[in-house]
């Protein structure tokens, strides 16, 4: 909006009026194709609804503004221009050009405060400044912009720790592993010794020897026997002695199949069973050969009842 012309001294040409507003040029801006020349507050409010100039209707856009000359200017600023305040007390006449900063010092300033009322950003500075409210709102942005900026160098320090803590632990994990696979490795192969060297030993042969069985036992029935009675062995031995009527066998068997020979049921009474170098283990048998269950061979040997009979 331009100034108004009843506060000029001499008569303003109409060069220097807006022809938009009609009044005195303030802030000039003109078009980049024509010489018009206009407010610039009142082309801005033209050029948003219209794409034209208002005088020649020539095509004219807002970037296509721009400052008029340095004369025009200086015509502008030297023009004699009253106070307006003039009504409430001011008959101070002066420049144009030193007009504004005259209102911002003027005591009679009342249009300089009706301005700064109609400038919305003047308004909101002098809410920010005058409304306590507001300024202990700012006075909290800021504390909490400060609390947020330490929360936030706090946090990159413990991702920092995390990252080396990681770090550590995979130096833990990687000397675990190196101690416990030798470890391990130890473990698992003396576990391994220790099962192949019970399997070596459960079939190493070992000698049995049987005492005092009858004078018409002999190696074939003595084996059948104890085929009958599930036990395998690799060898029938007979050691003669000088009793004619007692026979001692030698049986070289497995040894995980000595239990199965030193069974106090298997022999009858008065045999005699044993390891060899083991005669203290020795055991006795005490089956009856009159048991009703059991079929009496001719070789004087008792067999469970289970057994076939043979002759």
């Amino acid at each position: 909006m331009g100034f108004d012309p009843e506060l000029f001294v001499n008569t303003i040409d109409d060069e220097l009026k807006c022809p938009i507003c009609f009044r005195v040029l303030e802030d000039p801006m003109q078009g980049q194709h024509c010489d018009h020349i206009f407010c610039g507050e009142c082309i801005d409010g033209w050029l948003l609804t219209a794409t034209i100039c208002p005088m020649d209707r020539m095509p004219l856009l807002r970037k296509q503004l721009k400052p008029v000359s340095k004369m025009v200017t200086n015509i502008l600023s030297r023009l004699e221009v009253k106070c307006p305040n003039e009504k409430n007390g001011c008959c101070l006449t002066l420049p144009l050009g030193a007009l504004r900063s005259h209102l911002n010092g003027c005591e009679n300033n009342e249009l300089g405060e009706k301005r700064k009322l109609s400038n919305p950003l003047s308004v909101i500075r002098e809410m920010c400044v005058s409304n306590k409210e507001l300024s202990n709102f700012q006075e909290t942005v800021e504390l909490l912009k400060q609390q947020f900026l330490e929360d936030k160098l706090r946090g990159q320090q413990l991702s920092e720790r995390i990252e080396e803590f990681y770090a550590k632990l995979d130096e833990c994990k990687k000397d675990i592993h190196e101690a416990f696979d030798p470890l391990l490795a130890l473990i698992l192969g003396g576990a391994n010794s220790s099962n192949d060297s019970s399997e070596n030993d459960n079939e190493k042969l070992v000698d049995v020897y049987v005492q005092n069985l009858c004078e018409f036992t002999n190696e074939g029935l003595l084996f059948e026997y104890l085929r009958q009675n599930d036990i395998q062995v690799q060898n029938i031995q007979c050691n003669k002695t000088v009793y004619a009527r007692s026979l001692t066998f030698v049986l070289t068997m497995k040894k995980y199949e000595v239990h199965k020979v030193l069974v106090s049921q298997l022999w009858p009474i008065g045999v005699s069973a044993f390891i060899r170098g083991e005669k203290t283990n020795s055991i006795n048998g005490d089956r009856s050969k009159c048991e009703p269950t059991s079929v009496l061979l001719e070789s004087g040997i008792t067999c469970y009842s289970r057994c076939e009979y043979f002759r």
